[in-house]
């Protein structure tokens, strides 16, 4: 079941439900094209040699490792994001994952924290990153309903 990620995709869904929390998830993540997927979280690095690629469909129920953002709330403002790059020396890579919910951040300083996490990642092991990238799933709830918004970077073989 485990491999070596050689590409990556990055997809990004809201969902909205008047049922419960799970169910809202799942529209986020049949908004995002991944919901017949099974998704493993997995923590932030991205492999030497690894590509992005545009969204590619994925057979249903394989399982694929993942970097998930998820903001859920009930009528509220919800923010997920990641933010990527890939290390100058060319040797990976890695992603900042973050969400809120509620009124706490504007998109905007929700984007520039995300990408300041990046950048003390890319501190904290003295390398420079390039080709950062920074993908926002934004929903605003005006209804009494559940909601989220998904961000995931799919790691494909």
């Amino acid at each position: 079941m485990m491999y070596d990620a050689k590409r990556f995709m990055v997809c990004k869904g809201t969902g909205v439900s008047t049922v419960s929390q799970i169910n809202a998830f799942d529209a986020a993540l049949k908004d995002a094209g991944v919901e017949d997927v099974n998704l493993i979280k997995v923590s932030s690095v991205l492999p030497e040699g690894i590509v992005e690629v545009e969204y590619t469909g994925i057979e249903i129920g394989a399982f694929r490792t993942c970097v998930l953002a998820r903001a859920d709330g009930y009528g509220e403002q919800l923010l997920a994001g990641l933010s990527y790059g890939f290390r100058g020396d060319g040797k990976g890579g890695y992603v900042a994952e973050n969400a809120v919910s509620g009124d706490t951040l504007s998109k905007r300083a929700f984007e520039n924290l995300l990408e300041k996490e990046l950048t003390a990642m890319s501190e904290l092991r003295d390398v420079r990153l390039r080709d950062t990238k920074t993908v926002i799933s934004e929903l605003n709830m005006d209804e009494d309903a559940y909601g989220c918004a998904v961000v995931v970077l799919v790691y494909l073989p």
